[in-house]
């Protein structure tokens, strides 16, 4: 390979690295701070509209589109393909739609397979669950980090109303339940 062709890879290489480097950080940024999200939409959909035509121009040919009034191909296929898309306003609706039970001092809220508790105030989370069951009434989660003394089998338990009302806390291992948090539902993450 002659020494032109490696610049040209070495090229395509950086323009690929910086172009998912542009995607991803409005991605991570609305899952960081989804609250800020919205102030910032703007800046975000540009930032990952060049960056995918930065890896749309290290991969060319690849990609025609056609849509009203426009064409393109390439690199600026991919930056009208993200700027009408808008990857972090579908991400900020999707975080938006999580359910989530707020207390007078903080908010459970359910992120994929867990749920979080967080502190009002504060970006890091105070404790994570694991879903364990839910019934009619109810929605159990378990902190397994938390275990009963004396009794590493036995987690904590909390039980949340799906309506909203009294969580209540317990071990696993007891069908004792202490009152915790007066929850109200709020669907949307906030």
């Amino acid at each position: 390979m002659n020494e032109q062709a490696k610049k040209t890879h070495q090229t395509d290489y950086v323009l690929l690295g910086v172009g998912l480097v542009l995607v991803l950080l409005p991605l991570g940024f609305v899952v960081a701070f989804p609250d800020r999200a919205s102030a910032a939409s703007l800046y975000l959909r540009v930032i990952a509209a060049l960056g995918g035509a930065l890896v749309g121009s290290a991969i060319p040919g690849l990609l025609q589109i056609s849509f009203p009034g426009v064409r393109a191909a390439g690199a600026l296929a991919v930056l009208v393909l993200l700027w009408q898309t808008n990857p972090p306003q579908i991400l900020e609706k999707a975080i938006a739609s999580r359910p989530r039970y707020e207390s007078s001092g903080g908010y459970f809220e359910k992120v994929g397979d867990t749920w979080v508790e967080y502190a009002f105030g504060q970006t890091r989370p105070f404790a994570i669950f694991k879903e364990l069951k839910r019934d009619k009434e109810f929605v159990y989660i378990g902190d397994s980090s938390r275990t009963e003394s004396g009794n590493a089998t036995s987690i904590l338990v909390v039980r949340i109303p799906i309506a909203g009302g009294w969580s209540a806390w317990s071990w696993s291992r007891s069908e004792q339940w202490t009152p915790l948090h007066l929850l109200t539902f709020r669907e949307g993450g906030g």
